[in-house]
């Protein structure tokens, strides 16, 4: 009886804890679904079993002004079911009816970080030496290239009518948003910004003459790395023999 009382404590403790992992999961996936992460900013990316994560690990020192591109795009059948599922997890309303056999969608906003040779090279810059030396190490740390978002229709064409737009980081390392027109500038409300996806770049890591490693470019997702680049700067070959200077 002592043994057959044992093993249902164990059945029962075995059902509670599969369970409790379960619920687990699913909060975690929930938070996954509804949080996400600054433009410019880095994360830190890994898939688990039922859902893809992305720890928010800091923002880089940007020094300049990043030019950045706002495009409005019409729905398709997968964006509009990352909207629909980030609507469900926050408790939303869904607003936006989307159907897939009709020629006129509705849209949304894109925001992106375009001009890459800007962004490597500031993330080369010696102010960034400390950041450089995290993300060589892990290729699963990666950078916030575009925001996928909706605002009130309201403001759609005061946004759209901008002459360009730019990401600046003020002294506390804040990103924000600037709207440019006729030579006069504004901070754009973020907070009106509902934010439903994101995408971000790899970093692929090359040397430079004097075999210093550095951010060769930027590869969309987790797409692969051109030949002679590596997604982890500890793969690269060394060239062990002397300059000749």
């Amino acid at each position: 009886m002592k043994n057959i009382k044992f093993i249902l404590i164990g059945l029962l403790l075995g059902l509670s804890f599969g369970f409790n992992g379960c619920a687990t999961y699913k909060a975690k996936q929930q938070v996954a679904a509804v949080s996400f992460p600054e433009l410019g900013s880095l994360v830190q990316v890994k898939d688990h079993m039922l859902y893809t994560s992305a720890s928010p690990m800091g923002v880089p020192q940007w020094s300049t002004p990043l030019k950045v591109e706002l495009a409005q795009l019409p729905f398709n059948k997968a964006v509009y079911s990352k909207y629909a599922s980030f609507i469900q997890q926050s408790a939303g309303i869904n607003s936006i009816v989307y159907i897939d056999s009709l020629p006129v969608k509705p849209k949304y906003l894109k925001i992106s970080l375009t001009d890459h040779i800007a962004l490597t090279q500031e993330l080369n810059a010696s102010e960034n030496s400390h950041v450089c030396s995290y993300l060589e190490n892990d290729p699963n740390y990666k950078l916030v290239t575009a925001l996928l978002f909706t605002v009130p229709d309201a403001q759609i064409p005061a946004l759209l009518e901008a002459d360009f737009i730019t990401l600046e980081q003020d002294a506390l390392k804040e990103m924000k948003l600037v709207w440019h027109k006729d030579n006069q500038k504004k901070q754009i409300d973020m907070k009106s910004m509902e934010v439903f996806d994101y995408e971000y770049h790899s970093f692929c890591w090359g040397e430079d003459q004097f075999h210093n490693k550095k951010i060769q470019l930027l590869t969309q997702g987790n797409g692969k790395c051109p030949k002679g680049t590596e997604k982890k700067a500890t793969k690269l070959k060394r060239d062990q023999s002397y300059l000749k200077l």
